[in-house]
């Protein structure tokens, strides 16, 4: 009797795992493509980190005018330093955000800068 019932539980076993299991796989294989496929989309690539933000700030600080430094609240050290589109050309870049003395009326200044040469690329307009 017992090697009557230990063959129908592995019987049991067997058939759960290739019956029922063939939904459960076939969910599996879905999230692992899924997760494969936002892995291969992403560039991989992180623009920010905790090492280059203040050579980013100095560049922004440097790009510009002496009398936008004057008017910036703020010390430039710790300004505000984001990834973001730059407007003209569409691709992703480095935002330096200075908050000034006219930010009710005119908002921050926000400088774009390239993140490999750090090259200023422009200001965005203030309105």
């Amino acid at each position: 009797m017992v090697g009557l019932r230990k063959n129908l539980f592995l019987r049991n076993a067997v058939e759960s795992v290739f019956i029922s299991g063939i939904p459960y796989m076939r969910r599996m294989n879905f999230y692992l493509f899924g997760l494969i496929f936002l892995l291969a989309c992403s560039d991989g690539k992180m623009i920010l980190n905790g090492n280059n933000e203040m050579a980013y700030r100095k560049a922004a600080w440097e790009g510009l005018l002496e009398e936008d430094q004057k008017t910036v609240t703020h010390d430039w050290q710790n300004a505000g330093v984001s990834d973001c589109n730059y407007y003209q050309e569409q691709r992703e870049v480095v935002c330096v955000t200075f908050h000034t003395n006219l930010d009710s009326l005119l908002g921050p200044i926000i400088v774009y800068i390239e993140p490999v040469s750090l090259e200023v690329l422009g200001i965005a307009p203030r309105f």
